[in-house]
């Protein structure tokens, strides 16, 4: 007993705010995705290592990888913590491939982010624009709901692969709903329609249990661009809130955005980002400007770590938390041993 409780309090010292309580919007979630959003949440209350840095790319996760994040491990030694992809980029020649890609990263102890431009069941030619009629891709029977729901099976495919290699997901669906690129852009009630129905498919038809579901809105920068929060789905359906940001360098337009974000009590991250200064900087901003975040993750080409500079900043900087750094299996441990 005593070195139980002499475990425990460690783990308070090493882990503070571990165990918060937050519980994952999916009952069933599993125990992993459960300890993670946990993890999460108890983040902004340490002093160092305390931020998750990722990176975005295209192409297969073997590709992806090999181009936007192994050049900074070669470079400074340390691994980014996070691998992102999106299905836009996965099919049925590559989905096994990156399937073994990623749950070796998560082996590795790396964490996994997945967003997906879906493509438009009303108009397949196109891809993920135009317009679409939620009412008939729900609406069963319809054409467009059959494309749709050929989809969400193809993904939930993909995902369950990735369960039953125990790889948990920070899951994106649906991002950036609030500046219209994809066809999805509609009355918020339709749009909660479209993100329940998903969820709830995921959850109770397919057992997806190991999905930490994430809602990442553009930063409302823009004419035309919808606050934040106004597709918010509701508290029941969402574990992490982020943001995707391309605005003024130095996180100059966040503020609004963060505020709103933060105030619904999920853990925040930055999802993409695509304008800042170099590499190091990025830290320093949320620093100055959002310290509350736990995650940012920037889009891949010209946005990258790589094309900004300074990556040895980044790595080396005291907040940021690389890949062997990641701990949440650690902090479990000790979570488990509370009496």
């Amino acid at each position: 007993m005593r070195h139980i409780i002499l475990l425990t309090l460690t783990g308070l010292l090493l882990y503070p705010g571990f165990a918060a309580g937050i519980e994952p919007c999916n009952p069933n979630a599993s125990e992993d995705a459960r300890t993670i959003l946990q993890w999460l949440e108890s983040l902004p209350a340490r002093e160092t290592n305390r931020l998750i840095v990722g990176h975005y790319f295209n192409g297969t996760v073997r590709q992806g990888i090999d181009t936007n994040i192994k050049p900074i491990y070669d470079h400074t030694g340390k691994w980014l913590a996070l691998a992102a992809s999106d299905f836009i980029w996965w099919n049925s020649e590559n989905a096994g491939g990156n399937v073994e890609a990623l749950t070796e990263w998560w082996k590795a102890g790396g964490l996994v982010m997945l967003s997906w431009h879906i493509s438009n069941p009303a108009d397949p030619a196109a891809g993920y624009k135009g317009s679409c009629d939620i009412e008939r891709a729900l609406t069963e029977g319809t054409d467009v709901n059959r494309r749709y729901m050929n989809s969400l099976n193809k993904g939930a495919e993909w995902l369950l692969r990735l369960q039953e290699q125990g790889v948990v997901v920070l899951w994106r669906p649906f991002h950036e709903m609030n500046q219209g690129f994809w066809w999805g852009k509609k009355d918020k009630l339709q749009f909660a329609r479209l993100w329940v129905h998903m969820f709830k498919y995921f959850t109770q038809q397919k057992g997806l249990n190991n999905l930490i579901w994430v809602y990442a809105p553009n930063v409302a920068n823009y004419a035309g661009y919808l606050p934040e929060d106004y597709y918010y789905p509701g508290e029941e359906f969402v574990d992490v809130v982020a943001i995707d940001y391309y605005g003024r360098p130095s996180l100059n337009d966040i503020a609004g955005g963060y505020g709103k974000l933060e105030a619904l009590g999920k853990p925040f991250g930055i999802s993409e980002l695509g304008s800042y200064g170099d590499s190091k900087s990025v830290i320093d901003d949320i620093q100055s400007k959002c310290p509350r975040t736990v995650f940012v993750v920037p889009w891949y080409g010209k946005f990258s770590f790589l094309a900004h500079g300074n990556v040895e900043g980044l790595v080396n900087h005291p907040w940021v938390m690389t890949r062997d750094e990641v701990d949440w299996r650690a902090a479990s441990e000790i979570k488990g041993l509370s009496p």
